[in-house]
């Protein structure tokens, strides 16, 4: 009984606590054109982030129908109830625990029309170094068309904020009514015979720079 009402209360308190602090951020949204129009022509959309990026992203893409992997652990499971708050849809794995089964779980909701995300360098580390699941999904076909999905790489800052720097992730949490920024890179996809380790450094690129730009555009 004393567990249910933690995994009640918990999770309750953490959404609130969000959702609170992102609606005092003064957001500018920067390159999310492209995707909307892949949205609105039905394309599979991977998003793609550093794990101590996202604080802002759980609020500003709440209600978008994307699926999501969180652990198997206690804490995975008060995350997981704090996400389908904010409208996200829930896969339980890991790449330690459950890792083939969530990522299974991800592609199924891809055919079944969901986006994804993936916190790419989660759930340990290392820090800013892409795991390869995102790029094993970007492979595979989805939906009833014969398309892959196309992989937009995204990321946060902020004007004001502390970092976590005893975090391995380094996670980044805007100060109470700063100015944020979160930034789309350009939605691309992979080819079927792309190698997986490469494609991980491309990836990487790719979200290394646009965090720079973003550390730097205040």
């Amino acid at each position: 009984m004393k567990q249910r009402i933690l995994n009640f209360i918990i999770p309750l308190l953490a959404y609130l606590l969000i959702w609170l602090m992102n609606k005092t951020l003064r957001l500018k949204v920067i390159g999310e054109e492209e995707v909307k129009q892949l949205h609105q022509e039905g394309k599979k959309l991977i998003y793609a982030f550093w794990h101590g990026r996202q604080f802002m992203l759980v609020s500003y893409l709440s209600h978008r129908q994307i699926a999501l992997m969180t652990s198997l652990s206690r804490d995975g499971e008060y995350q997981s109830r704090i996400l389908k708050r904010f409208g996200h849809r829930i896969v339980r794995g890991s790449y330690t625990r459950g890792g083939v089964r969530g990522l299974l779980g991800l592609l199924k909701e891809m055919r079944a029309g969901y986006d994804v995300g993936f916190a790419v360098d989660g759930p340990l580390g290392p820090i800013y170094e892409v795991k390869e699941g995102v790029i094993y999904a970007a492979k595979k076909e989805t939906g009833l068309k014969p398309e892959k999905g196309y992989i937009v790489p995204l990321t946060t800052s902020a004007k004001k904020k502390w970092i976590f720097e005893k975090a391995w992730d380094k996670y980044l949490l805007p100060y109470l009514f700063t100015q944020g920024v979160i930034i789309f890179g350009k939605p691309y996809q992979v080819s079927k015979e792309a190698d997986i380790n490469q494609e991980c450094k491309i990836l990487k690129e790719k979200l290394d720079a646009i965090t720079k730009q973003a550390d730097e555009f205040f």
